[in-house]
């Protein structure tokens, strides 16, 4: 009786007066169709709308906090509805259609109307059909915000896919959305903003899917297809061009038919027919494509793969391809760097633990000169001790860096015999048993104690296999702390790094004799990730207060009012190595440290030919960075198709890496130059220059100035000799061997006739330390020479 009082009140029809609706329904099925077109047509109307403004904050805010609510409101809603229109005037009736009016009520977000289970007597009621209507729009909708949220950037990106129709110059390919990926990109897009002439494409794949989700099933294919709000943001900051594949590069079969003939992996396999268009119609000059996960194997296996794919193949007709490949620079991992797929296809092996120790070599104010006492000869009297935290690949590089940058020569060596300044470097790591075989056995020229017990008399190298919280290392670091000019912690974890620097700074501060002593310590943390600057903002805070304390005028260091309060102080706690730092264009792209090298050695090769002009000699052909590269390896030549020889590719890997090195070690030669002989002294250099004769070791004035040169001469000659004390660590860390005949050299066996003694070298032989001092400091003038 209550019910049919309020159907009644509702202008609804009860269960007796069913019988006498006929067939006059309000809405006859053309109306039913035409309402079910409108619908659709409000829906793509408002999905356009929505997708035009998608890239817009306010869309995301409101769908992330209220999708869930409206969800719910709107179910409730067509709950009611269905429930009433399935009435059919028992008491009890409402109750037994709870079932299916929960099933219609969520039928309606998948865009189902089932107006058939509604009674024939509803449908001529038109406030019950506007309700049935409305709550249909508003799971429609509902749905359709749902959709724009989770997969709106995968509709816009089909779109750009489409609408990429004009050619670029450069197509930069990123396999894969990670920190390393976003990061280059964009810095790609920093270096050529205002430029029309690049495009930026990721390819998501599977592999991109991180933390605690489905590794398989329909939950694992719907995170891949949809975006986490992190990978969402960073794809709209870059506005590239994406797509996704789920299928994994790295275990496509690449081979076909008899394993020879190129395999079609873009289009056929990945069904990435989009990215074909832009590689074979889009893209005019150079196709650039980086696999930059941290799965080495993966990266590795991808490009070997992609070598051999139809489409990369085909472009090297027009263009040039460079594959970058993120893997430990180790004689393993290169080889996909020498072997030869096509002459238009480079590899490079990217390296990030060795681009972040090359990144402290490319910051002079880093080198460990800054860090001992130089003399007015340019000779240095003060030791320097380095600590390394972690021998893994940051610790390696590391110990190999401050080995041969820090070699000097020692204050009062006697003539003619050239002594090297005091080195120590104690290298502490946990799992030392394991790795400590493969480092000694590779450098057999230098002798490394390993778990010295002494503490009086360390050698140059020193191996300790310790936990960095253990009791035993603290016990050493109190005696170390007393003397240590550089520290390099690398553990591998953020963390555990910061937190030990802070605790080592701490300590400096208690045992080290003067404040003055932290003018020569520098406390390098390696940490990766750090994107909200918590890591740094740490490291900025200790070197503030540490500063505030030094310019206290207070007796007991209580105030001071010179350094501020937000000031960024960068020592002696300095980060280094993240992949905000690490993965850039300069670094990944053009590798402007080998670019550097480049014209380093072209300078250098100048410079002899200008010496010999100058003693009357008949200069050498030069043959450029490019030019050798292809000939040592057989890709030019009379011997081009041939495989290169072992000791070929050993000596150009020497050659190339000590040009490199003494690119970036001309900075320590032009800062011990300057603090022996001045700032005044030393610009008399670039006033009056300085001349010698090819082969010689004596300077004179250019100018003929009557300025006296036996000063000049003596720094010079330290230069000279701290030269070659770093060619003889560096070729010690390289592993190579000394061989008394001076002019012996075996690269595969890796014996230098040159690594010896400065007073057992030939005058002509020391010339060679000589010309790179010349490079070096500017002497010899060859910026008029086409580099």
């Amino acid at each position: 009786m209550i019910t049919a009082i309020i159907y009644n009140e509702l202008g609804l029809p009860v269960f007796s007066e069913i019988g006498k609706f006929t067939d006059s329904c309000f809405f006859s099925m053309m109306g039913l169709w035409s309402l079910c077109f409108a619908i659709v047509a409000i829906a793509l109307a408002v999905g356009i709308s929505f997708v035009i403004d998608y890239r817009y904050k306010w869309f995301e805010n409101l769908a992330n906090k209220y999708l869930s609510y409206a969800f719910i409101a709107v179910w409730l809603f067509g709950f009611v509805v269905y429930d009433m229109g399935m009435y059919t005037g028992e008491p009890w009736s409402l109750l037994g259609n709870v079932p299916m009016a929960i099933l219609h009520a969520f039928e309606m977000f998948i865009i189902n109307s089932d107006v058939s289970a509604i009674h024939e007597p509803f449908h001529n009621n038109g406030w019950f059909m506007f309700g049935f209507s409305l709550a249909h729009f508003l799971a429609a909708f509902v749905s359709l915000v749902f959709v724009l949220k989770h997969f709106g950037f995968s509709i816009i990106a089909a779109f750009k896919r489409w609408l990429a129709v004009s050619s670029k110059d450069n197509t930069y390919i990123f396999w894969g959305m990670n920190n390393a990926t976003y990061y280059l990109a964009k810095d790609i897009n920093k270096k050529f903003a205002g430029r029309n002439d690049f495009r930026i494409v990721v390819v998501r794949t599977n592999n991109d899917i991180e933390g605690a989700v489905a590794k398989n099933g329909m939950e694992r294919l719907f995170n891949f297809l949809s975006l986490n709000n992190k990978d969402l943001d960073r794809l709209k900051e870059l506005d590239c061009v994406s797509m996704s594949t789920y299928s994994n590069l790295a275990t496509v079969d690449s081979k076909s038919g008899d394993g020879v003939i190129p395999s079609d992996i873009l289009h056929d396999r990945l069904r990435l027919t989009s990215l074909c268009r832009i590689i074979k119609n889009k893209t005019k000059s150079t196709l650039h494509i980086f696999f930059l996960s941290d799965n080495e194997e993966d990266n590795i296996l991808a490009v070997a793969n992609l070598r051999n794919d139809m489409t990369i193949r085909s472009f090297t007709e027009k263009g040039k391809v460079k594959l970058y490949c993120h893997a430990r620079y180790n004689s393993i991992h290169r080889v996909i760097e020498d072997e030869l797929t096509n002459e238009r296809i480079e590899v490079k092996v990217i390296d990030s633990s060795h681009i972040s120790v090359e990144q402290l070599k490319a910051q002079p104010i880093l080198h460990p000169v800054n860090y001992v006492k130089v003399e007015k000869d340019a000779t240095v009297s003060t030791p320097f001790d380095s600590l390394v935290i972690g021998l893994g690949e940051v610790g390696l590089d590391s110990v190999r860096f401050l080995y041969e940058f820090g070699a000097f020569v020692k204050y009062k060596s006697w003539e003619g015999f050239v002594e090297r300044s005091d080195f120590h470097c104690y290298a502490v790591d946990q799992n030392m048993d394991r790795l400590v075989g493969i480092f000694t056995a590779s450098v057999p020229s230098i002798d490394i104690s390993i778990d010295e017990k002494k503490y009086e008399v360390p050698n140059m190298l020193n191996l300790y296999s310790m936990d960095c919280r253990s009791k035993e290392f603290y016990d050493r670091l109190k005696c170390w702390i007393k003397t240590l000019n550089y520290i390099v912690i690398a553990t591998g974890d953020d963390e555990i790094n910061i937190s030990l620097a802070v605790r080592i700074f701490r300590l400096a501060i208690q045992l080290r004799e003067e404040n003055g002593e932290f003018e020569r310590l520098r406390i390098l943390v390696r940490v990766q990730h750090d994107e909200n600057r918590h890591i740094q903002n740490i490291a900025y805070h200790y070197n503030r207060i540490w500063a505030a304390n030094s310019a206290s005028r207070d007796l007991h260091h209580m105030h001071q009012n010179e350094i501020l309060a937000n000031q960024m102080i960068e020592t002696p706690i300095t980060l280094f190595g993240s992949a905000e730092q690490v993965y850039t264009y300069d670094n990944v792209v053009t590798e402007s440290l080998k670019e550097d090298a480049k014209i380093f050695k072209r300078k250098y090769d100048l410079s002899i030919n200008e010496l010999k002009r100058i003693s009357g000699e008949e200069g050498d052909d030069i043959v450029n960075w490019d030019d050798e590269q292809n000939l040592m390896m057989q890709l030019a030549g009379d011997y081009k198709g041939y495989a290169p020889t072992y000791s070929a590719i050993m000596k150009l890997r020497r050659t190339q890496s000590q040009n490199i090195a003494n690119s970036l070690h001309k900075e320590t030669k032009v800062l011990l130059a300057k603090k022996a002989l001045g700032e005044m002294d030393y610009n008399n250099i670039a006033l009056h220059g300085l001349v010698r004769k090819e082969g010689s070791k004596s300077y004179s004035w250019l100018d003929h100035s009557m300025l006296p040169i036996d000063k000049y001469q003596k720094v010079l000659d330290t230069l000279a000799q701290t030269e070659h004390l770093r060619w003889n660590a560096s070729h010690e860390i390289l592993g190579y061997r000394n061989k008394e005949d001076e002019k012996y050299k075996d690269e595969a066996k890796l014996y230098h006739g040159c690594l010896k003694d400065w007073k057992d070298l030939t005058e002509v032989t020391q010339s060679y330390d000589y010309n790179i001092v010349d490079v070096s400091l500017n002497l010899i003038d060859v910026d008029n020479c086409e580099l």
